[in-house]
């Protein structure tokens, strides 16, 4: 148990990596649009709408691995707060998958006329 607790707590520290990595691109995304609307045209837009893209469908991922850690956890121990847990993964992987339709299908999130 408690090795498979270490290698658990190793990918977890694998999947913080990613989100650093995450925060990097996020941040040269939002560079790219600033700089279309500074000079109010979308030559970038296609760059940032795909790194937005793949940030969240890599989240996607690692939101079911954790919905997979959490279910079997609630199967092994069947205590209510795992089950809690779980609920909760489910509902960060629906919103993953709402954020990422948005981004795909959706225009710009805050009008232009703020």
């Amino acid at each position: 148990m408690n090795n498979e607790r270490v290698n658990t707590l190793k990918r977890e520290n694998l999947i913080w990596i990613i989100y650093v990595i995450f925060a990097y691109f996020g941040i040269k995304a939002n560079n790219l649009e600033m700089e279309d609307i500074a000079n109010n045209n979308d030559k970038n837009r296609h760059t940032y709408k795909t790194i937005n893209v793949l940030i969240f469908i890599v989240s996607i991922g690692i939101y079911l691995y954790f919905i997979n850690l959490t279910y079997k956890r609630y199967e092994q121990n069947k205590r209510k707060i795992d089950g809690l847990q779980l609920v909760g993964s489910i509902l960060v992987l629906i919103a993953g998958f709402i954020f990422l339709y948005a981004e795909i299908y959706g225009d710009d999130v805050v009008p232009n006329e703020i």
